[in-house]
């Protein structure tokens, strides 16, 4: 076996920690004081651990907040879209009716010009008539005076009954032209009015469909106004539903953040803690170890030439010259861990003592405890014998601290 970092790992660990762990006191406290002190660390560490449960159970549910939350955002977003297209369609309808009412108005404006047009015609008829009504009238008068006149009179006197006819006859025609001009300035002034009766009917159809446009659309324009108004409050919920998602958010980004600072604590708390499992390891170690077994010392610990191997390997304990069925006794207090046949070592007791220090018995006949048991320095655990890798009867010591084999003799006295 190559050497191990043996006793140097330990010092190594506890110098590493304490440069990681500045104002941790060195190693001088007592067994008691960083007992104590491990324990304090302990619920520290278990305070911190129960914080971080809870942060995290906390960011779990505003997590599930803000899945809800998003999923009520998807929804107003969706309805705003709604409502935004419910708004570009009423604002057609309202341009429609609004082109419907200006159709309307222009219908009117046409039928109101027509009228105009046809007054006009109609007053010029009756001027006409008038003109022609008073023209006739001076003829009949002109005619009456003119037949009874100083020549018309001598006509008359001479009994000329032709010329009488015949003027008679002249005066009847034109009276009769005028008249019948008069008839039909008259049926035309009628006719003008039954044309103004119609528009004025057709007038009032337009007027009346005018109002029901302009009413129609006035009702566009509420329903224009409505859909604004559910515009407006589905942006407002868009945007308090964005703020408590940005809330969540940012709440969640604190507890992270909490989290955090409570993961560096529960690391330092570790590392204090290991340092401090260490010092304890070291304060518990025992002063020193009694001899398992009587008999010289036939192989040292350090480099050798295995007997059996025959080549260099690193022996990690002592070895006892020991008659066969010595008592091999415990090297100190502690509590029996192994007790059974283990690789090379044949039959071996291995006892746990204070702190990281385990001591190991191998190549034993037979044992004389077991495993769980406790026993004190210089109980019988069993007796010298050959069993695993050996040449003869012996007892093969090892010391181990923290699992790494040390020289047994900077433990045993005398």
């Amino acid at each position: 076996m190559k050497r191990g970092w043996g006793g140097w790992g330990a010092l190594v660990l506890v110098v590493v920690l304490a440069a990681a762990s500045p104002g941790i006191p060195a190693a001088a406290d007592t067994a008691d004081e960083i007992a104590r002190r491990i324990v304090e660390l302990e619920r520290e560490l278990e305070e911190v651990q129960a914080g971080i449960e809870d942060v995290e159970l906390s960011v779990d549910a505003n997590l599930e907040v803000l899945a809800a939350t998003e999923q009520d955002l998807a929804v107003a977003r969706r309805r705003l879209t709604t409502v935004e297209v419910d708004l570009e369609a009423a604002r057609v309808r309202l341009a429609l009716a609004g082109q419907e009412v200006a159709a309307g108005e222009r219908r009117i404006a046409g039928i109101e010009s027509r009228r105009a047009l046809l007054e006009a015609q109609l007053a010029g008829i009756r001027a006409e008539i008038l003109e022609a009504t008073l023209s006739l009238e001076r003829r009949a008068v002109d005619l009456y005076v003119g037949f009874f006149s100083a020549g018309r009179w001598a006509v008359l006197q001479q009994d000329n009954l032709v010329d009488l006819t015949l003027g008679r006859a002249y005066g009847g025609d034109l009276l009769a032209e005028a008249d019948q001009e008069i008839r039909d300035l008259h049926a035309l002034d009628q006719d003008r009015v039954d044309k103004e009766v119609l528009l004025e009917r057709e007038r009032a159809v337009a007027a009346e469909q005018l109002v029901l446009l302009e009413g129609h659309r006035e009702q566009q324009s509420a329903e224009l106004w409505e859909v604004e108004r559910l515009r407006i409050e589905g942006q407002s919920s868009v945007t308090a539903v964005e703020e408590l998602l940005d809330g969540v958010q940012l709440q969640i980004q604190a507890y992270l953040q909490e989290k955090e600072g409570l993961l560096d604590d529960a690391e330092r708390l570790g590392r204090e803690i290991a340092y401090r499992g260490v010092l304890l390891a070291r304060a518990l170690r025992p002063g020193r170890l009694g001899w398992p077994a009587d008999g010289l010392i036939t192989s040292g610990f350090g480099w050798r030439n295995h007997p059996i191997l025959n080549r260099r390997i690193f022996h990690n304990g002592i070895d006892l010259d020991s008659p066969h069925g010595t008592p091999v006794r415990a090297a100190g207090d502690g509590r029996v861990i192994l007790a059974q046949s283990w690789s090379g070592f044949g039959n071996t007791v291995v006892i746990q003592h204070g702190g990281d220090v385990t001591t190991i018995y191998g190549h034993l006949s037979r044992f004389g405890t077991s495993v769980g048991n406790d026993v004190r320095e210089g109980n019988v655990i069993g007796y010298v014998g050959c069993t695993g890798l050996c040449t003869g009867p012996h007892l093969h010591f090892e010391v181990r601290e923290d699992g790494a084999p040390v020289n047994p003799l900077k433990y045993l006295q005398g």
